[in-house]
């Protein structure tokens, strides 16, 4: 007879509880995948700007950096090396602007190059698409180059492989 079967209490697993999934623009997310050393110093470089943070700007940028802001500062003009750096931060915050950027997306063209695409922020509100992308050597930021808009249109004008 299959009494036994009937009987017998049925344990019923406990599933554990689900944890709380961050979207997939969130910069939270972006950081999770962002597995390689390119990915995380384009990443670590756009959260700097974030905070206004020349030590961390300098952290991943190598002494010779070029960088080729988006121009939203309002100053126009690239800067050279880590005072360069330092000097885009300075002017940035004398300037008053509270501009960030929202990480949609942080992307490995290749073990040289890395594009961080976001979303450009004023008091919170989506301004403009923007693309920053970035050249590797010894294992830091050596040329940055930021842009208003997005990495498909990037594609297109500058022909940036997929």
């Amino acid at each position: 007879m299959c009494r036994r079967a009937i009987d017998t209490p049925v344990r019923i697993a406990q599933r554990p509880k689900p944890q709380p999934c961050q979207p997939r623009g969130s910069a939270e997310y972006a950081a999770r995948v962002a597995d390689s050393v390119a990915q995380s110093l384009g990443r670590r470089f756009a959260e700097a700007f974030n905070r206004r943070d020349a030590d961390g700007l300098v952290a991943v940028c190598h002494p010779e950096i070029e960088f080729h802001p988006t121009g939203a500062g309002g100053t126009g003009r690239s800067y050279h090396g880590h005072e360069g750096l330092r000097a885009w931060v300075e002017e940035l915050n004398r300037g008053g602007l509270k501009h960030q950027v929202r990480i949609l997306d942080v992307e490995e063209i290749d073990a040289r190059r890395v594009v961080v695409s976001c979303e450009l922020l004023s008091d919170g509100k989506v301004i403009t698409p923007s693309t920053m992308i970035g050249v590797i050597a010894e294992s830091a930021l050596i040329e940055v180059h930021g842009h208003l808009t997005d990495i498909t249109t990037l594609r297109q004008v500058q022909g940036i492989p997929d």
